[in-house]
């Protein structure tokens, strides 16, 4: 669990083994679910967003990204039937092969 202000530093062991460079993005993003008489709307915000450098084709690298949590953000509401308020990272990568690639990492507070 992080609290707001928190920094939260994500690692991810690469090993890009395809014939293309790629570069890894990191992204924060706040979901909100609102249900009202059988209706649901969904909202989601990218609340932050980082682009590491390059790994060359064929290399394996680790890679590190620190996000702090920023102020403002609406904390999750506990035992609350209309609204839902999640945070996750997500963790992709830019390849011309196969730019659908996704690591989803859940947070929540």
């Amino acid at each position: 669990m992080y609290l707001i202000g928190e920094t939260v530093m994500i690692v991810a062991q690469i090993n890009n083994s395809s014939s293309s460079d790629m570069s890894p993005k990191f992204s924060f993003i706040q979901d909100v679910v609102y249900r009202a008489n059988g209706n649901t709307k969904r909202k989601k915000h990218v609340i932050h967003k980082v682009t590491d450098s390059c790994i060359k084709a064929q290399t394996q690298k680790e890679v590190q990204c620190a996000i702090t949590i920023p102020p403002g953000q609406m904390q999750t509401i506990q035992n609350c039937d209309i609204i839902t308020v999640e945070y996750h990272f997500k963790v992709c990568h830019v390849l011309t092969v196969n730019p659908n690639a996704v690591v989803y990492l859940l947070l929540r507070y």
